[in-house]
């Protein structure tokens, strides 16, 4: 069975293919910035389809059992198309590589077997892309980011408990209350971290940077400015619309307070303070929901996904609560995870698939071959010569390596290697 993943809408577009076969998984995933060369790509991810269409030799789309793609948004302008003629037609902002009229011609004139072409909604995506290659039988699984979802898997079912976000079905205790999105979708803290960042003049995607600054809060004297409302949790639901709407008509930023500055005044008590306040409402609110998914479920196991997984000191704090025994954090959590999620929740979800394939590193693409660097070495006429591990690591600081690594340099690479001079 061969069942193509795929994020063509909004940042971070990519492709992945899980290929069964024998009773066994394989996966192959890659983000179109890895091949475009531009960071957090919007473009339809033509490259990377290819990619992992070659990966396993699929010389067409005909050849692939089911294509599922993620619906990153369910309210639609145009039937069939997320990316609408309007759009193309009137867009003209050109945030990062994002070409709307390239992406909406590609999604209209691509050649999908219609009959095999599945939407999967972005929340489920997330979850999917953690739970089925955590390796639990069982789980309690979140998703946090834009859009909010709490699952229960049990085997290979993963059923939506709380789910809310990007216009879709709204979920509350395994049931839907509302039909394609509702007024209960409210700012949560992925929506006003995002804010914050942008307010400490950075760009969108680099919320780590908010969460390096608020561990300067020890130099700096604790002011609160956010006014971080107390009562915000709903359910499985955070409510941060007011402060969102004041902190956005809000002139003061950063960059217009610091143009002619230092940049290291960013490090000034106000901006130390006011990412030490996000990065501890984020805290809060994520052991919330742990806190409702270990209630909820009763699991020992906790998968957990969305853009905030990738604040590793919240996913600390989650393991100091001692109420999971193991915790799985997608190491894709990001959006380029998605493809992996909507080819996983295909093979799960919609083919009933069994086999299962547990995620012991990150690296989903296709293996270097040593032989493919010999004629680009030549070509430029570097000196090279046939390594291994242990002398490679030579070269590298003995001060800097693990002592696990001297003990036994084995536990690293085991493969030859090139040394290039």
């Amino acid at each position: 069975m061969k069942i193509l993943g795929i994020k063509c809408s909004g940042h971070d577009t990519g492709a992945s293919l899980l290929y069964e076969q024998s009773g066994k998984i394989e996966l192959s995933a890659i983000s179109e910035a890895r091949l475009n060369r531009s960071k957090h790509s919007y473009k339809y991810p033509l490259l990377s389809i290819k990619y992992v269409l070659d990966r396993f030799n699929i010389k067409s789309l005909d050849e692939v059992d089911l294509i599922c793609i993620d619906k990153h948004g369910e309210n639609w302008l145009e039937k069939d198309s997320q990316f609408s003629r309007f759009f193309a037609k009137n867009l003209s902002k050109h945030d990062y590589d994002l070409d709307m009229k390239f992406n909406y011609l590609i999604e209209q004139s691509i050649k999908f077997p219609k009959e095999k072409v599945f939407y999967v909604n972005h929340i489920d995506a997330h979850a999917a892309s953690a739970y089925y290659v955590s390796g639990f039988s069982e789980s309690a699984v979140l998703t946090i980011e834009g859009g909010l979802g709490f699952y229960i898997g049990e085997g290979n079912n993963l059923k939506i408990i709380d789910r809310t976000g990007y216009n879709g079905d709204e979920y509350k205790d395994g049931k839907i209350i509302s039909r394609s999105g509702s007024s209960i979708h409210r700012s949560n803290i992925s929506n006003l971290y995002d804010l914050i960042t942008s307010k400490l003049g950075l760009d969108k995607f680099a919320a780590g940077k908010t969460m390096a600054l608020a561990a300067f809060r020890h130099t700096v004297k604790e002011e609160n400015y956010l006014n971080i409302p107390k009562n915000r949790h709903y359910g499985f639901q955070t409510d941060y619309s007011e402060l969102i709407s004041s902190l956005s008509a809000t002139v003061k930023n950063f960059k217009s307070s610091s143009s002619d500055k230092k940049d290291t005044e960013i490090l000034q008590e106000y901006w130390v303070n006011i990412a030490r306040e996000a990065q501890t409402a984020l805290e809060e609110d994520v052991l919330y929901f742990a806190r409702l998914a270990y209630e909820k479920s009763g699991s020992k196991n906790l998968a957990l996904t969305g853009g905030v997984a990738l604040s590793c000191v919240t996913n600390r704090k989650i393991l100091d609560l001692k109420l999971f025994e193991n915790v799985f954090v997608q190491p894709a959590s990001s959006d380029e995870g998605i493809p992996l999620g909507c080819a996983l929740w295909g093979y799960h979800q919609i083919k009933k698939g069994e086999a299962r394939s547990k995620m012991t590193n990150a690296y989903l693409g296709t293996p270097n071959q040593t032989q493919d660097l010999i004629p680009i070495l030549d070509k430029y006429k570097l000196n090279y010569k046939k390594s291994n591990s242990s002398e490679v690591a030579k070269f590298y600081p003995k001060e800097k390596l693990s002592e696990e690594y001297l003990a036994d340099p084995s536990t690293d690479l085991e493969h030859s290697e090139i040394e290039v001079s």
